[in-house]
């Protein structure tokens, strides 16, 4: 199962939902990309959109603070990355 980001084009694998790695994402989950840390909203299993600035706002405080705190790390993680092969 692949799916494209819409923020940066990559080629998004398949999902590991809170609830284990065999687990797929289902209509309606959000999530977070791997490669840019954008946020995504999961219309099926197998699609991705952006996740608009209104069903950011309806999320509860804590999923909105945890999606930060993930996007953070990947964005500092692929900031690392790009350092580390600029060397």
């Amino acid at each position: 199962m692949t799916r494209t980001c819409p923020y940066c084009g990559e080629e998004l694998g398949d999902a590991t939902p809170e609830s284990g790695p065999d687990a797929k994402p289902e209509a309606g989950n959000v999530s977070v990309c791997f490669y840019c840390g954008g946020f995504l909203f999961h219309t099926s299993p197998d699609e991705v959109r952006i996740l608009s600035l209104q069903e950011y706002a309806k999320l509860p405080a804590s999923m909105r603070k945890e999606l930060c705190e993930v996007s953070a790390r990947v964005r500092k993680f692929q900031f690392n990355r790009m350092l580390s092969h600029a060397s």
